[in-house]
């Protein structure tokens, strides 16, 4: 088990940060809420990779046999996440796509029986919504009085997206204004979208089309 990576923040990404310990490169999945607080953290470091501490989650299952680190600000963080894999139905992927609010607001929502306000997490909708208030309210009273971040607003999730997107377009020789406009040939063919890889290759798609 690996309960916490320390060291460096070097990269943050739209689902993921990278962690470097000691000249290894740690790459960590992590819940939006959280994705937006080390962001911050790189924001104010002026340039200087921060040294952070994520505590993490190891998880390997038979649906997704290949090891993931899963990280966390706190402790209560995680466990929170892990309860909300007790759901059916919900594993480590779709959990972390969803939380894009803190912990405390989430919590809430299942405490107050909010449905509509859950079925508004990304991949989640009218019928997860539910069976998570069924299966968690009442087992999350702690998590709901936390004093976190408070996140409680839906960021733009298509703009995060589009923002890495065009930035591994460019690493693959793109100029911006050519990346721009993959990106927008892409969106206007639709598809599921759900991440910038998925992005990237609807936009490569798109321009080899013409």
């Amino acid at each position: 088990m690996i309960a916490y990576v320390e060291g460096l923040l070097v990269e943050v990404h739209t689902d993921r940060i990278v962690v470097d310990v000691g000249g290894i490169g740690y790459e960590i999945l992590v819940p939006y809420f959280v994705k937006r607080s080390f962001e911050e953290k790189l924001a104010k470091a002026n340039g200087k990779p921060p040294k952070v501490k994520v505590v993490t989650l190891y998880r390997v299952s038979a649906q997704n046999p290949k090891p993931e680190l899963i990280g966390f600000e706190t402790v209560d963080e995680r466990i929170f996440f892990e309860k909300l894999l007790t759901v059916s139905g919900i594993g480590a992927s779709k959990a972390a796509k969803a939380l894009v609010y803190s912990v405390s607001t989430v919590a809430k929502y299942i405490e107050e029986n909010d449905v509509d306000q859950l079925a508004r997490l990304p991949g989640f909708g009218r019928r997860t919504a539910e069976k998570v208030i069924a299966e968690l309210r009442g087992k999350v009273l702690k998590e709901a009085l936390l004093a976190d971040e408070g996140f409680a607003d839906l960021p733009s999730l298509d703009q995060e997206i589009d923002k890495e997107a065009i930035e591994v377009l460019r690493r693959l020789g793109f100029s911006q204004t050519e990346a721009k406009a993959a990106i927008q040939a892409a969106r206007k063919r639709g598809g599921p979208i759900e991440s910038a890889e998925d992005l990237v290759q609807a936009a490569l798609r798109a321009q080899a089309r013409g």
